[in-house]
């Protein structure tokens, strides 16, 4: 049977929170009555993380696995997710715990009033104040950089539509999936909603934002995000041919 929903969990050494996180996915799409899919997508962790989702699987017919060859980061986990659904309303969001899976009805709901793109924003953050203060950063430049006004810009759940385009522009070296996703859908004339989610404190997994790392993601973020802006400035003005990824 063709599964109506595809909920696909990035997944980077998280053994020790999977199984559970699985359970809990399974559980409520079950409550909801339509055919789904839950795809683990599996960063090419080096723990565990592969055989306990197969131990889960060989027990739920509805679940797979999907391992990436090497290590895609976050953006390519993305994209394979993307290839990887079949179900006609896709969920992707992290398996590692901080989000809850009865969440995903407000994004279902946002996509069958006609939104292409849904992110979350995290209503009261669990995060420690350091990482807090870092995301406003990231967030408050954002915003002014890119001319979108976007709540929580790099929150790890979203949803779109089976076959939706606008993931042709996701680089895989890039850490941060939902800037390249919203400024895809703004090429692309698509509509991207926001909808207001728990957040709940991360149990186990391996974060890539760590504190040593952050200026080199700032950087990479600017190596993004001015380019282009320049090049959707210059399309305004009718400077440069616009690119569409319809």
């Amino acid at each position: 049977m063709q599964p109506e929903i595809s909920v696909c969990l990035a997944v980077y050494n998280e053994a020790e929170v999977i199984r559970r996180v699985l359970g809990e996915w399974w559980q409520h799409l079950r409550r909801k009555g339509k055919a789904f899919e839950i795809i683990v997508i599996d960063n090419h962790s080096t723990d565990r993380t592969p055989e306990v989702a197969k131990e889960f699987i060989r027990r739920h017919k509805a679940v797979r696995l999907v391992r990436n060859p090497r290590n895609l980061g976050y953006s390519g986990s993305c994209r394979v997710a993307a290839k990887a659904a079949r179900g006609r309303l896709v969920l992707f969001t992290d398996g590692d715990g901080q989000y809850v899976p009865s969440d995903a009805d407000l994004f279902l709901l946002a996509l069958e009033k006609g939104a292409d793109l849904v992110l979350g924003h995290r209503v009261k953050r669990a995060d420690p104040f350091l990482r807090k203060i870092t995301s406003w950063v990231f967030q408050v430049s954002y915003r002014i950089l890119s001319g979108h006004r976007v709540i929580d810009p790099n929150c790890g759940f979203r949803a779109w539509r089976r076959g939706a385009r606008i993931f042709f522009l996701l680089n895989d070296g890039l850490p941060f999936s939902n800037p390249q996703l919203i400024c895809a859908a703004a090429q692309a004339g698509q509509t991207t909603a926001e909808v207001p989610i728990l957040h709940q404190v991360r149990t186990g997994g391996q974060s890539f934002y760590h504190l040593a790392n952050l200026p080199r993601i700032y950087l990479r973020f600017l190596a993004f995000i001015l380019p282009w802006r320049t090049r959707r400035i210059c399309e305004v003005l009718g400077l440069t041919k616009r690119k569409s990824y319809r």
